[in-house]
């Protein structure tokens, strides 16, 4: 196993740990937000499931722009371009109607629905 140096080391750390930690800790900051403006029916589950998917492809692109790929990256990366596509679009579709409900199912419905759009547009640049 090779040494990291310092660079590669701070590099590391803050791809791998920084920013799932911020991930976790504005998703938090948006569930105490929401419970403070006593929304019905928060999208709870589904803002979970945006920042995990849109987390994952944050990880991607910057594993892929200043770190190592590995096995596991490129597991990440199958589930980023084909299977969290379907999950999107089907928050997008629940979502359409309810959008209008809170800025907060606004904001999971517009997350939900630019997904595909993005992630094509991705894929078409790295092609």
């Amino acid at each position: 196993m090779e040494e990291l140096n310092t660079s590669e080391l701070i590099t590391a750390v803050l791809i791998h740990f920084v920013i799932p930690i911020l991930g976790i800790v504005f998703y938090f900051i948006l569930l105490h937000k929401m419970k403070n403006s006593n929304i019905q029916n928060p999208p709870i589950v589904a803002l979970f499931l945006e920042f995990f998917i849109c987390g994952g492809f944050l990880l991607i692109v910057l594993t892929s722009l200043f770190w190592k790929w590995s096995a596991i990256a490129s597991l990440g990366a199958i589930f980023i371009f084909f299977i969290a596509p379907f999950i999107m679009l089907g928050l997008a579709i629940y979502y359409i109607g309810k959008r209008n409900d809170s800025k907060y199912h606004k904001i999971t419905f517009y997350l939900a629905s630019m997904y595909l759009p993005v992630i094509t547009i991705v894929y078409l640049l790295i092609l």
